[in-house]
């Protein structure tokens, strides 16, 4: 009895500090929850991210193995990270784009590893009725990023053999390529040292894969085999020639016993690593498999293409299990979740989501398709106009942020705008989105939005457009014609046509003072014009290529010009003779235009996401302005020359000053009409009824956590921007999120346990003082 006594007793304490203990952890969960957000110290600066899916699709993905991040990357080489989960923006890369080739994340989930190209636009040139394509340059990388920050770490070039596909090694140590030089390169993926060539595949070699443990390459080509190469050695092991035509996808299982290849025809081949046997066989929809994949516990086989469905295969048995039908477009990625009970696949429609078990879409982050291909500022410089993809011609209030009027042309891309000198007028420049060759110029009542006038006098992409300087008469002109046309603004008619160029007039500028119109063409050349005549002045030669853009000095006799040879030349006007030639520039200068008078010239390039400020008198490089994550599509210098707008791939517009290289503001536009515009240094941001919901603010540089910007309007919404130029960020407070990812690693474990710790310890003198009080009574 004594015992049982005592057992009770003793069970009874325990009870009770297991009820305290209980209690204990229970405010420590709730204050951790609580503490974790308002546990940071503030961070020095705070990023607004917008919810912005590709343009043109998701070329490539990859997972990380730890983290529940996705990272995908476009074929314009912009790379983003996504919240596997949620399907939430994390982080847009900023650094060296191009055309993305491949990438991968390494094995311990800190670097991701690009392979790029970069050329210079192809040119069409039609010599003797017969039309032919001509690219300039090329030049292919690899590049390392740091996932956490997004930054990149190191670029190094690659081979000139036409990469077609990369893979990292499990280890991170090698890359392996295969190229249109026929062969399989292996490199040290931190030097990039070549370390060796595997010959012999008989044509394209385009897909190649590690095995998991790296001691084995696969790969696959135009010729129809795949091949196994021993990494170390580079011997060929062995070759697989059941193919009929070319194998466009490769991958390990992943116990490395198998391999399964994809072909140009869909059908799909399993073969064993360890002989030559009869391979087992798959088939498609005799459409191009352009991705394959195993899942994590190698029960399933995943292929993607051209067919846009997704199959999953069964890889004991072969039969088919499900068809994913959802994409429009052709499939370019199709990959596993690390736990394999997701699928999600990329294509020009964007990235979708699948459960593996049922094969339903949960989720699909769509394209954006809002890209700003044209800009322009009004002749007072107080507003900017902006054309691009489905008919988006907006006017903007330069000093508030905010939207004016929506001119309505939805068929349409807007390549080029211009405002007319009384601000009358805009006049725009568009080719329909269907390819039923309706390339028009069209003059816009600047006032009220309303179409005046469209003449449709083009057979091509009208290249260029302008307005005379008292605004009566407009210049357009063709790509590959040799002449351009001077019109009346109120009824059409064509005034002059001039000779133009050899080769197509592509650049047109016109004197402040109305007397001279300048162009450049393919042939080389500038030429200058009496206006209102068709009487040549002048003809400049000293390119060695294409002239793509062309800029009179607002107040001194000189002319500048860029080209297709990547030179900034600049001129007299009045004897032709060269002044300067600045031979710096890596890529084209499709933009050029004088900048604080005639001091600075401002250029840019259509293959990069940069621009650049030249001094005129040395040719010396002022400054580079980066900030874009998408390549520039337009360029505008303010009538002051204080200023510079650019429009971007990556959906973004953004006002600069010339004296630093920090963005005045942002502008993205966004579905349903809706924006928002914000400030570039202290997050400031105006936008529409809506426009907030796509955004996001990261309050530290890690990649996590975010909070949705709805919760900082109190902060961070202006009616006007201009109202806070110049002020300091304000201090936010981080804000309790339970969908934000956070990681209780560091700092973040830190803050935890002070938060919790700090609320336990309240809560628990609370309930002493109200003993205290209750025995005092």
């Amino acid at each position: 009895m004594q015992t049982f006594r005592y057992w009770s007793c003793r069970k009874y304490r325990d009870d009770r500090k297991i009820r305290r203990w209980a209690w204990v952890f229970f405010f420590l969960g709730i204050g951790g929850f609580l503490g974790v957000p308002t546990g940071f110290a503030v961070p020095p600066s705070h990023e607004l991210v917008l919810q912005l899916g590709h343009f043109t699709g998701a070329r490539r993905l990859a997972v990380h193995p730890s983290r529940e991040w996705l990272v995908s990357g476009s074929t314009e080489g912009v790379i983003k990270i996504w919240h596997l989960e949620t399907g939430q923006l994390l982080r847009n890369f900023s650094g060296k784009l191009g055309f993305l080739i491949d990438l991968d994340i390494s094995s311990d989930g800190k670097y991701l590893v690009t392979a790029l190209r970069s050329e210079t636009q192809p040119i069409w040139k039609q010599m003797q009725g017969e039309i032919s394509q001509t690219v300039k340059r090329r030049e292919e990388t690899f590049v390392i990023w740091d996932l956490e920050s997004g930054q990149q770490i190191q670029s190094f070039p690659a081979d000139i053999g036409g990469i077609s596909s990369m893979d990292l090694s499990s280890d991170g140590r090698f890359i392996v390529t295969g190229g249109q030089d026929n062969l399989v390169k292996l490199w040290n993926a931190n030097s990039g040292e070549l370390i060796r060539s595997y010959e012999g595949h008989k044509n394209f070699v385009l897909a190649v894969s590690f095995s998991p443990n790296a001691k084995y390459i696969v790969s696959g080509s135009m010729d129809g085999t795949v091949r196994l190469w021993l990494r170390e050695s580079g011997e060929l092991v062995r070759t697989y020639e059941r193919h009929e035509e070319g194998v466009s996808a490769v991958a390990f299982s992943p116990d490395g016993k198998r391999i399964a290849s994809g072909s140009l025809v869909g059908k799909v081949l399993v073969w064993q690593v360890k002989d030559n046997s009869w391979p087992s066989s798959l088939f498609g929809e005799e459409e191009p498999i352009l991705s394959i994949r195993y899942s994590p516990d190698g029960k399933k086989i995943l292929v993607g293409g051209a067919d846009a469905q997704l199959r999953l295969w069964n890889a004991q048995s072969f039969h088919l299990e499900k068809i994913l039908s959802g994409h429009r477009t052709i499939i370019r990625a199709a990959i596993f979740s690390p736990d394999g009970q997701h699928i999600i696949s990329g294509g020009h429609d964007g990235i979708r989501f699948w459960e593996t078990k049922s094969g339903d879409e949960v989720k699909t982050i769509r394209n954006h398709q809002h890209i700003t291909e044209s800009v322009a500022f009004s002749t007072d410089g107080n507003y900017i106009l902006s054309g691009g993809w489905h008919g988006d011609l907006k006017l903007w209030n330069k000093t508030t942020g905010r939207l004016i009027r929506s001119f309505a042309r939805e068929d349409s891309v807007i390549y080029h705008v211009a405002v007319s000198p009384n601000g009358e007028y805009a006049l725009t420049a568009s080719t329909s989105l269907y390819g039923d060759y309706d390339h028009t110029a069209q003059l816009w009542n600047f006032s009220t939005g309303e179409p005046v006038l469209t003449t449709e006098l083009y057979h091509e992409e009208v290249a260029a457009i302008a307005f005379s300087a008292d605004g009566q008469f407009a210049f357009s002109m063709e790509p590959g014609g040799s002449t351009f046309l001077e019109w009346e603004v109120r009824t059409g008619e064509v005034q002059h046509t001039h000779p133009g160029h050899f080769e197509g007039t592509r650049s047109i500028a016109v004197h402040p003072d109305g007397k001279y119109v300048l162009t450049g063409g393919g042939d080389k050349t500038l030429k200058l014009w009496s206006a209102g005549s068709d009487k040549l002045l002048r003809t400049f030669t000293g390119h060695d290529d294409h002239v793509l853009a062309v800029a009179f000095s607002p107040d001194t006799d000189y002319i500048a010009s860029g080209g297709m040879d990547t030179k900034i030349m600049l001129w007299d006007r009045n004897t032709g003779e060269v002044v300067r030639t600045i031979d710096q520039q890596q890529t084209t200068v499709d933009f050029i235009g004088f900048g604080a008078g005639s001091e600075y010239l401002v250029t840019g390039s259509e293959q990069e996401s940069v621009f650049y400020l030249w001094e005129v008198n040395s040719g010396k490089l002022i400054r580079t302005f980066s900030g874009h994550t998408g390549i520039v599509n337009a360029l505008a210098v303010s009538p002051d020359g204080k200023q510079v707008v650019t429009g971007s791939m990556d959906a973004t517009m953004k006002l600069w000053n010339i004296d630093s290289d920090q963005f005045v503001a942002s502008w993205a536009i966004l579905p349903q009409d809706e924006w928002i515009v914000y400030s570039g240094e202290n997050g400031y941001y105006a936008s529409s009824e809506k426009g907030d919901d796509y955004g996001a603010v990261r309050l530290n540089d890690q990649i996590h956590p975010l909070y949705p910007l709805k919760y900082y309007r109190s902060e961070l919404r202006k009616d006007s921007l201009a109202e806070v130029i110049g002020k300091p960020s304000p201090e936010l407070t981080p804000k309790t999120n339970p969908i934000s990812v956070i990681y209780l690693e560091g700092k973040n474990l830190r803050d935890f346990l002070i938060g919790g710790g700090i609320l336990v310890i309240l809560v628990i003198s609370a309930i002493f003082s109200l003993r205290k009080k209750k025995k005092a009574q």
